[in-house]
């Protein structure tokens, strides 16, 4: 939930936005669940989709569908970031009649020949968990270093905010989880043809654990949807490219909404 940060959510409401973040599954302070296979046969039958993971990326979404039925909402603006951008999508897909309009950032339509990794971002997202609370905020600053956006690399705020996530809770688990959640989906493109909410797909183009190749194909397959790409900016989204971003959701809403 901490992720999509204060600030960011204040621009969104600042432009007559109710704004819901919440924490998914296996983080923050949401159900926590064991620890799914991790040995390589164990990973190849999921893959090949000849066993089940933990939960399904379906799951994730009817997670976030279920909270708008508990909040009494019948209708919202979905939005998300990286695996989060996928279950969009699949909200999208799947819930057509909740999904107003759709915003996919920095993910990918599970193709497996869009959206790959650098090796050294995919090794980063790989890495053993930590062992501690300094090791653990040290991992993710090497990451950071790694995935974020270069030009605007803010080690003191990304320290804060990484103290605070393992402060809040510490589940590494939850990223295995979600990695194998991710291995298990068969492409969506075939779905995504068929969606009908306004969509806008933005990825950075120095992206480089979701090469952006991931986001085209998003914004290919979904029927008008609209694609912009973010020069310099990686696998966040940083504060410098906040106007950018809030601006092009807020469009999206409009296409929907007819304002």
């Amino acid at each position: 939930m901490i992720s999509w940060q204060e600030e960011f959510c204040e621009l969104l409401a600042s432009r007559n936005l109710q704004v819901i973040r919440f924490d998914a599954r296996d983080t923050g302070l949401s159900a926590k669940f064991p620890e799914g296979p991790s040995d390589r046969e164990a990973m190849r039958h999921i893959k090949a989709r000849k066993a089940p993971p933990p939960y399904t990326l379906s799951d994730m979404a009817a997670d976030a569908k279920g909270l708008l039925n508990a909040l009494g909402i019948r209708q919202a603006h979905i939005a998300g970031h990286s695996m989060g951008g996928m279950v969009s999508q699949l909200m999208a897909i799947e819930y057509p009649e909740t999904v107003l309009s759709l915003c996919s950032i920095g993910s990918t339509t599970g193709d497996p020949d869009t959206g790959q990794s650098s090796k050294e971002a995919l090794a980063a997202l790989t890495a053993p968990p930590p062992g501690n609370r300094e090791e653990a905020i040290e991992a993710a600053l090497a990451s950071y270093r790694i995935i974020g956006t270069q030009n605007c690399l803010d080690e003191k705020e990304r320290r804060t905010r990484a103290e605070e996530a393992y402060d809040r809770c510490f589940y590494p688990t939850g990223r295995h989880n979600h990695m194998l959640a991710i291995i298990a989906s068969p492409s969506r493109v075939p779905d995504l043809k068929k969606v009908t909410a306004p969509t806008v797909v933005i990825h950075g183009e120095a992206d480089p654990l979701v090469n952006i190749s991931g986001g085209r194909q998003t914004a290919e397959s979904v029927p008008e949807a609209i694609f912009k790409s973010i020069p310099g900016m990686g696998h966040d989204v940083p504060r410098l490219h906040w106007p950018v971003i809030v601006q092009q959701i807020i469009e999206n809403t409009q296409r929907a909404t007819g304002a």
